[in-house]
């Protein structure tokens, strides 16, 4: 559904609204933020808690070297038995890069705080530097799993059956039918309600089609408001399903609305 607004001030509020709701977007912007603000208390409280009680007492040794050797060993045998079927969770992918380039900064900062022990026989290498290893493995992965997403299709394979969505290229070729459908509606003033039906057969594409649609539509002053009546529980609360959905997306931008 459109429900068309002139103005810039709606425009720009859209694409406010659309940024503040990117929940990868404030997933990797609000940790940032976080530490930067906090990192002179976050300091303290990670000498006090972890680094003076514990990670102080390990200390240089050839016992040391071999322990951690036997553990960066390890840490990348998982890596090779996982290669081919584990694929990390994005949002901890970035905490630990996030971790990593904290470490990194006080690693190679004069005036950090702590001194981080390095290897007896390699004074070159850290035993932290592990966290190192861990990102650069992730990564591998995450590599990985994206260009598999990204590989062709063979014939005889199986296909899942869900709709492009942000940002699945259109492959089916609706594209030009979408520009022709948003072209005639922004052309259009109706002084009533307009509805257009997009008629299809199962699984030939039309939520793939109304995902284009809503493609073409965040630059624009709408307001799109995506109902599903699958949701709900009867046919006779569809019609109360339906006003409900447009009242919460209206909410934000009517003070009168309940």
């Amino acid at each position: 559904m459109r429900i068309l607004s002139a103005g810039k001030p709606l425009k720009w509020t859209l694409k406010l609204r659309g940024v503040l709701t990117n929940t990868q977007l404030l997933s990797f912007i609000i940790p940032v933020m976080t530490v930067l603000l906090l990192r002179r208390p976050l300091s303290s409280f990670l000498s006090t808690v972890l680094v003076d009680p514990i990670l102080s007492k390990i200390q240089t040794s050839v016992v040391n070297d071999i322990i951690f050797a036997l553990l960066a060993s390890y840490i990348f045998l998982l890596f090779v038995s996982r290669f081919k079927q584990f694929v990390p969770s994005v949002t901890a992918w970035i905490l630990q890069l996030l971790l990593a380039s904290a470490y990194f900064y006080y690693r190679l900062h004069p005036g950090a705080p702590w001194l981080f022990h390095s290897f007896f026989t390699l004074k070159q290498i850290c035993y932290a530097d592990l966290l190192f290893e861990v990102v650069a493995l992730n990564s591998v992965l995450i590599a990985r799993s994206l260009l598999i997403s990204e590989r062709p299709k063979i014939e005889g394979a199986f296909y899942d059956d869900t709709s492009l969505g942000k940002d699945k290229p259109d492959k089916l070729g609706y594209e030009p039918y979408v520009k022709n459908i948003i072209k005639r509606i922004d052309s259009s003033y109706p002084e009533t309600a307009i509805a257009i039906g997009i008629n299809g057969k199962w699984g030939s594409g039309k939520t793939s089609f109304f995902d284009l649609m809503r493609r073409s539509m965040l630059d624009d002053a709408v307001i799109t408001v995506n109902f599903d009546p699958w949701n709900s529980l009867s046919p006779n609360a569809i019609i109360k399903d339906f006003f409900n959905t447009i009242q919460v997306a209206m909410r934000p931008y009517h003070s009168q609305l309940p």
